[in-house]
């Protein structure tokens, strides 16, 4: 069985720096792979997309019809990061450009003033085949 070691320089505050070394099985490291992958799928739609966009967007992907708010709660982002997301990844960006089309807003049945998020079809097509990916299926 093939191991990589595992490098990682940690700074703790009180201990200065640390050196952790381990050594990776070959299903962490196509853990690891899987993840890669996904990572690049994403900066090939937007080369400069933040993390925090891909986990607001995996928030939404994991639970799709809450509000903006809910969103920035259950992430612990700013509501204004989690609002700058919805805009940049929804049909139309901030700045007026097209959007990424991943998702949409549709008006609440609950609470007129609220919006709630969801996948746009385009968007759904896209989290499948990342879980996919995530998975090893491939196609």
């Amino acid at each position: 069985m093939e191991c990589s070691v595992l490098n990682i320089a940690l700074k703790l505050p009180d201990k200065g720096l640390i050196a952790v070394t381990g050594e990776l099985s070959d299903e962490e490291r196509k853990a690891l792979k899987a993840l890669s992958d996904v990572l690049v799928e994403f900066v090939k739609r937007r080369p400069n997309m933040p993390l925090h966009q891909i986990i607001v967007m995996l928030s939404v992907a994991l639970e799709e019809g809450k509000s903006l708010k809910t969103y920035s709660e259950r992430t612990q982002y700013p509501t204004s990061s989690v609002s700058r997301t919805f805009l940049d990844n929804g049909p139309k960006m901030r700045t007026g450009e097209a959007g990424l089309g991943l998702l949409e807003a549709r008006p609440s049945q609950h609470n007129l003033r609220e919006y709630e998020t969801h996948l746009s079809a385009k968007g759904k097509s896209f989290f499948k085949s990342i879980a996919k990916r995530m998975l090893g299926v491939r196609g």
